[in-house]
């Protein structure tokens, strides 16, 4: 009998890999020139963004309402790319970009950052001309799905909004 953990830990596995998949084609469509090609690969990067979405809206509204319902500012599940540079060593990760908001970001990487590590944030979004360039700090970090690791960022600079 599956408990509430353990269906809470399926969607977030399924979430990552539809996310996956929308960063491997989204990847794939920047490279492409062939008109006809890349019109078959946007339908793709379409399909790909609705089934995440739908995967991740059923994870929040089940098993996360209690942790929204504390949130200053709502999350946006933008999805982009990027680099967090760690300004102790000047160090620097390949980064994707999981959710966003005026406080924060939910970031996914292969490498690790440490909680208390004070990082510049470089986010270009697919779909947007704006770019997200924030100062903050990690405050969580979490094992996601085999190799990749989920960070939570906390901004520590100010803007307007984003």
């Amino acid at each position: 009998m599956f408990t509430d953990e353990d269906c809470r830990n399926y969607f977030k596995a399924i979430s990552f890999i539809e996310r996956d998949m929308l960063y491997g084609v989204s990847g794939l469509l920047s490279r492409i020139r062939e008109p006809e090609t890349a019109g078959i690969l946007k339908t793709v990067v379409g399909d790909e963004a609705r089934h995440y979405l739908l995967v991740v809206n059923n994870l929040e509204s089940l098993f996360l309402k209690k942790y929204n319902d504390k949130r200053a500012y709502i999350r946006e599940h933008w999805t982009g790319a990027g680099k967090a540079v760690i300004l102790k060593d000047n160090s620097g990760l390949k980064i994707r970009c999981v959710n966003v908001s005026q406080g924060g970001a939910c970031v996914e990487s292969r490498k690790i950052m440490k909680p208390g590590d004070d990082i510049e944030l470089t986010l270009n979004f697919y779909g947007r001309k704006d770019r997200l360039l924030r100062k903050g700090a990690v405050i969580w970090v979490e094992k996601i799905y085999r190799s990749w690791l989920m960070h939570g960022i906390e901004f520590r600079d100010k803007v307007d909004e984003i």
